[in-house]
């Protein structure tokens, strides 16, 4: 018997450690589970504060909705990011709109040198918040179409994948920014800055690109059937792959550019510079090149009629 009893008593001891370990374990994923429920609705106590600051008269409370919105998206990426892209695309939207038709249009481009022209405080806020969110590879994509954006700075933005369907970003700022996969199909981009931005795969079919500065972009496989190049800047440009054809690159500057294997049928290329350009493998059919520079161009392979 007390064999037994000097094994049952340490036997006892461990099972009530046992039992006062779990029931402690327990209280502390409770304690946890209250924590992560607390702190949740104090983030959607944040957030619906956010937006109502957004229809505020006041523009300090505009922007200060504004950066809360961005500091939920990144407190809370996985739950609050696409729903906060969506709100402050839709404030970008509806805070900038379309030129009323009649506009008076400038007599000549501005100094690009200058920098930006100026844009509203808050919109140029929200622009920049997105351009800098956390996730850019969201599946929730950055919808501006249509929107008025004349002057917008995003320099060394990420735009990535976004839609621009149609918006003004006439004298706009890009310069180095990542615009890969970007929908602009029929904007305005007159007179912007996009030097060295990243354009890789961008739609920018019918796109109006008049006297805009696209020196050394990327725009490898880039998309700009029938797009307005006239007197562009694309200087040391990347545009392997792409599609050009029936686009208007008249007084356009491409020299040294790549356009290995890029389509150009049908494009007006009259008094364009392509002077140590690589048009290896490139479709020339039916192009325009009257008066064009070609000197120490590469033309291996290229198809001319």
């Amino acid at each position: 018997m007390l064999a037994i009893g000097t094994i049952a008593g340490p036997l006892v001891a461990i099972y009530a450690i046992t039992r006062s370990d779990a029931a402690n374990l327990e209280q502390q994923r409770i304690g946890l589970e209250q924590q992560r429920l607390t702190e949740r609705g104090q983030i959607t106590d944040r957030f619906t504060r956010a937006n109502d600051q957004l229809s505020s008269d006041k523009l300090e409370a505009r922007l200060g909705g504004i950066y809360a919105l961005e500091q939920i998206m990144k407190d809370a990426t996985e739950v609050y990011e696409d729903p906060t892209i969506e709100i402050i695309s839709a404030y970008i939207r509806s805070h900038s709109p379309r030129p009323s038709a009649g506009t008076a249009e400038p007599s000549a481009s501005p100094r690009l040198a200058d920098g930006p022209v100026a844009r509203p405080v808050d919109v140029q806020a929200a622009l920049t918040v997105l351009s800098r969110r956390p996730g850019p590879d969201s599946h929730q994509r950055i919808d501006l179409t249509g929107a008025n954006l004349v002057g917008a700075n995003l320099y060394k933005g990420n735009l990535s994948r976004a839609l621009l369907v149609g918006a003004d970003l006439r004298y706009s700022f890009l310069i180095d920014a990542d615009l890969h996969h970007i929908s602009l199909f029929a904007a305005d981009l007159r007179w912007a800055n996009l030097s060295a931005a990243l354009l890789t795969g961008a739609f920018m079919a019918k796109a109006d690109l008049r006297d805009a500065v696209l020196s050394n972009a990327d725009l490898n496989t880039a998309e700009l059937l029938d797009a307005d190049l006239s007197r562009a800047n694309l200087r040391a440009a990347h545009l392997r792959g792409a599609n050009l054809a029936g686009a208007n690159l008249a007084g356009a500057d491409l020299s040294s550019a790549d356009l290995t294997i890029a389509d150009l049928a049908g494009a007006d290329l009259r008094g364009a510079n392509l002077s140590g350009a690589n048009l290896a493998g490139a479709d020339l059919r039916g192009a325009n090149l009257s008066g064009v520079d070609m000197s120490r161009a590469d033309l291996t392979g290229a198809v001319l009629t």
